[in-house]
């Protein structure tokens, strides 16, 4: 690991729904600002459609990164030469173009973020990279560096293992999962509309997810979506409203994390 850059991470509402909660970075792509949406529950960053990236394109690719990838999906890959958010530069980066008019925010996902030990101090509007670790116990990460986190989350009598997305701008679960937990899920009879990453539009049940802990924090009563996850086999995605409620410790290459009640 080397210096430790401390980095703006706000958390803004989402224009299109103001339960929903978005972490938007202003990023510069080889000289051009770029707003950012940070984004955990993809591999591969992506830039906004330009002329000038249209000559280096690399290759169209299936998509398999993300917590809703799909073989189905195209990418356009570029070679980026430099991504710089405040300190931090990365340098001759392969990310996916979007296509002209494309209405999803840019993402920045965990092909940089997975090179670093992350402080996210959403208390603080902060993230701290290749800091020291905290005091209080490390918990083993299961996943692999580049890939989205999975932790796990308790409730008195149940456990799952949920995936730890920055980029859904509300937590999400499983519609069979919580029929079958109406203890920790009561669905509620109003609905609501979500847009992913390869800008595919749904509308589907909203719920209240019961308190809950997630290693050394506990989190409220939450609303979230209910939908179904069953083909990515998935029981539940957490978001942002969620995550920023604590500061997270995430060392992606030595597979650690903590957190803490902000």
């Amino acid at each position: 690991m080397g210096t430790t850059l401390r980095l703006p991470l706000p958390v803004v509402p989402d224009v299109s729904d103001p339960r929903a909660r978005q972490a938007l970075l202003d990023v510069v792509a080889d000289g051009v600002p770029v707003r950012m949406l940070l984004d955990t529950g993809t591999y591969r960053s992506s830039v906004p459609y330009r002329d000038a990236l249209a000559g280096r394109v690399q290759r169209d690719a299936s998509s398999g990164s993300g917590v809703f990838g799909s073989g189905d999906v195209n990418e356009t890959l570029v070679q980026l030469g430099a991504l710089e958010w405040g300190p931090l530069t990365v340098r001759d980066m392969t990310v996916t173009m979007d296509s002209a008019g494309w209405p999803h925010p840019p993402l920045l996902g965990m092909d940089v973020l997975g090179s670093h030990a992350c402080h996210f101090r959403f208390d603080e509007g902060s993230l701290e990279l290749d800091g020291p670790a905290p005091s209080e116990a490390l918990l083993p990460l299961q996943t692999p560096s580049h890939k989205t986190p999975v932790v796990p989350v308790h409730w008195e009598e149940t456990t799952i293992n949920a995936v730890w997305d920055t980029g859904a701008g509300i937590t999400l679960v499983d519609q069979a999962w919580a029929e079958a937990h109406p203890e920790i899920v009561a669905i509620a009879q109003e609905f609501g509309t979500g847009t992913d990453v390869h800008g595919t539009t749904s509308q589907h049940p909203m719920g209240r997810l019961a308190p809950c802990r997630i290693g050394q924090a506990t989190f409220p009563e939450q609303e979230c979506g209910v939908l179904d996850l069953s083909g990515i086999n998935i029981e539940m995605i957490l978001g942002l409203p969620l995550i920023s409620h604590a500061n997270w410790y995430m060392d992606f290459p030595q597979q650690r994390w903590s957190n803490q009640n902000s």
